[in-house]
């Protein structure tokens, strides 16, 4: 594929003329070969069509400008075939507002007002459709020789039900400079009031960022253009020493009539055409609060120390917080897989506890975060970005379907981007946490040397790979867009991301590790052996409980949002019922209550809602323990006797079973209260039983997908590392026990 050139043939249009070229993208004006019609074509260059997000936002720009329909914006043709990356538009005859300024200035009032009245009507019926431009500019709106205005480029346009995407390079502020809205300069996505904004920067006559005297009227510049965006964030007004020039009759009624509380403002303006060369009003439209003389020293910036950046700094808090509750989880998971161990191994079983943590920040701190989360460039909710991002994708039947990151490496790029720090940490602790699970299910034959190795393996590349899949933009969070699928695969807190992933590796591992020496007999029967510390695990189980709080609701991102109250109670049921419901199972089976058991349910409760604990009710929460709860009791014996693997805590079954449970629940239960725009998709997430059967087909996709690459990409890492260094200790060392001749120290010492 080369780029499109003057006299090619793209699909149905002949290109004929270049029109315009930028960085990213040319425009064509080309035939329509069906219609016979003139049409322009904005073709992007080749370099871009592999950048996944900006494949996403170049269709999304295409999808706004097909959705609108109005004489005031350009129209966006819907060709019959695309071979490859492009939009067909209607071609405009005219020149840009910027120089019809520079020609006619100042322009007579009455052509200014019209102009405006209609820019006015453009926005009006762009805002009830849930769009908002966020670009608009003197360049961005055309002129016709017979005066209608027609906005155009979209392109960062905002679609209220769709979810934030950013490209590579872009910086955190989005916008023009000289027409940007003060939540722009700070990242954030603006909402109607930012176009009106840019539109009265247009229409009064100083600018808030380059100080221009008129912009419909005049085009003198001050020296300094950056002297107005530093004005917005610092609350001091540009120096200037121009006047503004709006015609007086209409500001009587431009100081006496303001848009009531939630009336558009685009057609507060649009009822009255003087309205639209307002002195100081658009800024009290756009915050509707304060004087109008407080354009520059309170409405004309970010409100940094009000609302949002309360807002932001609590949600910062909260995930800092949740991630030091999911990091207190470790303090569990050793106690509970140490209690299930034997005393001769309790050293060992401890020190992989213990290791992993280190061994996985360093690991996912140099590769692994940026190869799971580099191609996202920000989260809202804990503040601006400043750094960009890359998300490495392929071409697959005309979408891009993201594989991996490939930025932040070492958190060089944002060593001080507070938002990208705590997401670091946050997501740390939930790759420690996947890391973990195998050490249970391999302890007591483990070399503690392969053992350091899967520890940086599992943090740098086999878990950041699955879990860009689903929470990095990958292609598996992009299956409800690429192919329909519900919302793509969906997974809140990590059901298949992190115990999924944990449970499916522990498989392998323990396939490629065999049995612990001993356990199962020549003649087929299984030699039990018990943990040396019952209490311990108790102990432990009662404090992933606790941190689980962390894991689930901290997954918000957002201590506002009002989900927490429903996702911290549903864990909490699903945890109950899944401990109720195994150690019932076992007490009705071996007539004797089975606490062991009951532990293994609780956690098996909690693995299975934390995929779809914000999008079921509370008592579907409850069955999703209890199904949770029957699962384990039952696998662990079919695991143990029919399969012959030697599992000695259970992992298998409460992490990948219950991991593949709670991903199907979500599938089946999810009842249409939450998740609106989740993955680019409009709506809310629904499940099977609440009329959407391709959201269970997305979560069976992604199930199928953690199946088909983790397990065999874990299994030949284990072969591969067992010709190299070997998996398993001597014989002699598993009989004698790990904690002496491995370790060369004991848990519990004669004396």
């Amino acid at each position: 594929m080369r780029e499109v050139a003057v006299g090619d043939k793209l699909d149905q249009y002949e290109i004929t003329k270049l029109i315009a070229r930028s960085g990213m993208a040319s425009i064509f004006e080309a035939k329509d070969t069906v219609s016979g019609q003139a049409v322009a074509l904005k073709v992007p260059h080749l370099q871009f069509e592999s950048d996944v997000v900006f494949f996403e936002r170049f269709k999304r720009e295409e999808e706004i400008g097909q959705r609108l329909d109005h004489p005031n914006i350009i129209k966006f043709l819907k060709p019959r075939h695309k071979s490859r990356m492009y939009m067909a538009m209607e071609l405009v005859e005219g020149k840009s507002l910027r120089k019809l300024m520079e020609e006619e200035h100042p322009l007579s009032t009455a052509r200014a007002l019209a102009i405006a009245q209609q820019i006015c009507e453009a926005l009006e019926h762009m805002h009830k459709h849930g769009v908002v431009h966020r670009d608009l500019k003197p360049e961005n709106v055309l002129i016709t020789p017979t005066g209608q205005v027609k906005i155009i480029d979209l392109g960062i346009a905002l679609d209220k039900s769709a979810r934030r995407l950013t490209w590579f390079g872009l910086s955190a502020t989005i916008g023009t400079p000289d027409y940007i809205a003060p939540e722009q300069i700070g990242g954030r996505r603006g909402d109607a009031r930012t176009d009106i904004y840019a539109l009265g920067t247009e229409s009064r006559g100083c600018p808030a960022t380059s100080c221009r005297a008129s912009t419909l009227r005049s085009r003198p510049y001050c020296s300094r253009p950056s002297s107005g965006t530093r004005a917005i964030v610092t609350r001091r007004p540009p120096s200037c020493s121009m006047t503004c020039a709006i015609p007086r009759q209409c500001r009587p009624v431009i100081r006496s009539r303001a848009p009531a509380n939630g009336e558009d403002g685009a057609a507060f303006l649009a009822a009255s055409p003087c309205r639209c060369w307002s002195s100081p009003s658009w800024a009290h439209w756009h915050r509707s609060s304060g004087p109008p003389a407080a354009i520059h020293r309170r409405a004309a910036r970010p409100r940094r120390s009000g609302r949002d950046d309360m807002e932001q700094s609590l949600n910062l808090a909260w995930v800092l917080i949740a991630g030091f509750l999911v990091m207190f989880m470790q303090v569990g998971f050793a106690m509970v897989e140490t209690g299930f161990t034997r005393a001769k191994n309790a050293v060992n079983t401890m020190g992989m506890n213990l290791v992993i943590y280190p061994i996985g920040v360093i690991g996912f701190w140099l590769v692994g975060y940026a190869l799971m989360l580099g191609g996202v460039r920000e989260w809202p909710a804990l503040g601006a970005a400043v750094a960009g991002e890359h998300e490495v994708a392929i071409h697959v039947g005309g979408h891009l379907l993201g594989l991996f990151g490939a930025a932040k490496f070492a958190l060089v790029s944002v060593a001080h981007e507070p938002s990208s720090l705590a997401m670091f940490l946050f997501s740390t602790v939930f790759m420690d946490t996947a890391a973990t699970i195998p050490t249970g299910a391999m302890a007591e034959r483990w070399r503690f040397a392969s053992f350091i190795v899967y520890g940086l393996f599992m943090s740098m590349f086999l878990y950041p790979l699955y879990g860009n899949w689903v929470w990095g933009g990958g292609w598996l969070a992009t299956l409800g867009v690429s192919a329909g699928l519900g919302h793509g695969h969906v997974d809140f807190a990590g059901s298949t991301v992190v115990h999924m992933t944990g449970g499916v590796t522990a498989l392998a591992g323990t396939l490629a590790l065999g049995p612990r020496a001993g356990e199962f007999r020549r003649d087929g029967t299984v030699l039990a052996m018990p943990g040396h510390n019952l209490p311990m695990t108790v102990a432990g189980t009662l404090i992933l409980a606790f941190g689980w709080f962390g894991f689930n609701a901290g997954s918000t991102l957002s201590a506002s949002d009002p989900r927490i109250a429903t996702i911290a109670v549903n864990s909490m049921l699903a945890s109950a019922t899944g401990a109720l419901a195994a150690l019932f199972y076992v007490w009705s089976s071996l007539r004797k209550p089975d606490i062991g058991m009951a532990c293994n349910g609780l956690l098996g409760g909690l693995v299975s809602i934390t995929g779809c604990c914000a999008f079921v009710a509370p008592a579907a929460a409850a069955l999703i323990g209890t199904v949770a709860g029957l699962l384990i009791a039952s696998s662990v014996v079919l695991l143990e006797r029919r399969l012959r693997l030697d599992d000695p805590v259970g992992a298998i079954s409460v992490h990948g079973l219950c991991g593949t449970w709670g991903a199907i629940a979500l599938g089946l239960f999810a009842d249409g209260t939450y998740g609106s725009g989740w993955n680019g998709v409009e709506g809310p997430v629904r499940g099977l039983l609440f009329g959407d059967v391709s959201q269970l087909g997305a979560q069976c996709v992604g199930i199928l997908a953690n199946l088909v690459f983790v397990f065999p990409v874990a299994y030949g890492f284990f072969r591969v590392l067992d010709r190299i260094i070997g998996n398993r200790v001597q014989p002699e060392v598993e009989w004698a026990g790990l904690d002496s001749l491995e370790m060369g120290s004991d848990a519990y010492p004669r004396t």
